[in-house]
């Protein structure tokens, strides 16, 4: 039994892992990523206590500390396909440059050569404590144009925090940004939680970009049924149409999110 325990717990970590690429689900998703975590630290450390064990009883140790550097780099592994974004560790760099600009001028509204400001990117990437800093100090003289993007950049990064900060300072809810409303931003990226604040702050369901996308199109894109199911249940009309005469369904390439926007049978 000792010796199938390392191999058969592996074996579940990479079929969890499997599932959790290819599973559409973000509920789904989300239980797999803790499932692959939490078995990659409990066994991580098991193999490392035993080792040490066996050192200490001058036994053969090297199998349980191989062990334990391969369930070690399983999990980085694990972190960084779940939660890790590639783009958002550019942004960390842009950010980190930006804040020492803003920490030696004083100035909110410098953007760098790809047009980003400090307070945009704080906004992506949930720093709250800077943003609110951002807010107090400068929020007067700050356009309500730069407060929109600034919800926008956290809507579609689904940093619920920043993004309520934005909205109780007094971001329009149905903002737009080159005619992409909060709520679309956040659809199209499956940021369910970013959705749900927003819906629950009185964003407009079907409110459509000028191409005619609504959310309930954006979320059926991202092939992920919850934020579908989400927008649903706040009264999304699923034959909405845009200006290419497709609707939701239309947009939609899996099977769970189809079946979810089946058009209702013609009244007699």
């Amino acid at each position: 039994m000792r010796d199938v325990f390392n191999p058969l717990m592996l074996l579940i970590i990479v079929l969890a892992l499997a599932m959790r690429v290819t599973d559409a689900d973000e509920e789904m998703a989300r239980a797999l990523d803790l499932l692959m975590l939490t078995l990659c630290v409990v066994c991580c450390i098991l193999s490392a206590v035993l080792g040490v064990a066996r050192m200490l009883v001058r036994r053969r140790a090297l199998m349980p500390i191989i062990w334990a550097v391969v369930y070690l780099i399983v999990g980085c592994c694990v972190w960084t396909i779940s939660f890790q974004k590639p783009q958002e560790g550019e942004d960390r760099a842009a950010f980190s440059a930006l804040v020492a600009h803003y920490r030696e001028s004083g100035d909110p509204c410098f953007r760098n050569e790809q047009g980003d400001c400090v307070g945009e990117l704080a906004a992506a990437l949930g720093e709250k404590a800077l943003l609110e800093e951002i807010l107090q100090r400068h929020g007067a003289t700050l356009s309500k144009e730069m407060k929109e993007e600034a919800a926008h950049a956290a809507a579609s990064a689904g940093k619920v925090s920043t993004l309520m900060l934005l909205l109780d300072a007094g971001v329009d809810v149905n903002a737009r940004l080159e005619s992409e409303s909060l709520l679309l931003a956040a659809a199209q990226n499956g940021m369910t939680d970013a959705m749900l604040l927003l819906l629950k702050r009185g964003a407009d369901v079907n409110l459509a970009d000028d191409e005619g996308m609504t959310p309930l199109m954006g979320a059926a894109m991202t092939e992920r049924p919850t934020p579908v199911r989400l927008l649903l249940k706040y009264g999304a009309d699923v034959t909405r149409e845009d200006r290419a005469g497709r609707n939701a369904a239309s947009y939609a390439r899996s099977e769970k999110v189809s079946s979810l926007l089946e058009l209702p049978a013609p009244q007699p």
